[in-house]
């Protein structure tokens, strides 16, 4: 309690990343960015990959890993999804957002 409502003298910074990996910022799916230039790509889901958990198998061309928020971005992925921009349905996702860059929502 004695610390409350001190200033810092100094900026303090962190000498490396935690989680030392790159995370999904959004509940989604996992995407490669040059898969998803037209208005409406259609994926391949390849495995469901939770906070917590590993991803086991690489995002391929035409193929998605379903992603929660925190949980390490497959290899082969360089994009994130949000669920709001994409509809499943029986072992594939629609993407519907047109605007997904590299590094979206990572």
């Amino acid at each position: 309690t004695a610390a409350l409502g001190q200033v810092l003298a100094a900026d303090i910074l962190a000498d490396i990343d935690s989680p030392p990996f790159a995370k999904s910022l959004r509940d989604g799916y996992a995407v490669r960015a040059a898969d998803c230039t037209g208005s409406c790509a259609v994926l391949q889901v390849i495995e469901e990959v939770a906070a917590g958990a590993l991803p086991t198998k690489p995002v391929g061309p035409g193929q998605a890993a379903r992603i929660f928020t925190g949980a390490p971005l497959p290899e082969g992925a360089d994009a994130v999804v949000m669920q709001e921009h994409a509809t499943a349905d029986s072992g594939a996702v629609r993407v519907i957002d047109p605007g997904v860059k590299p590094g979206q929502w990572v």
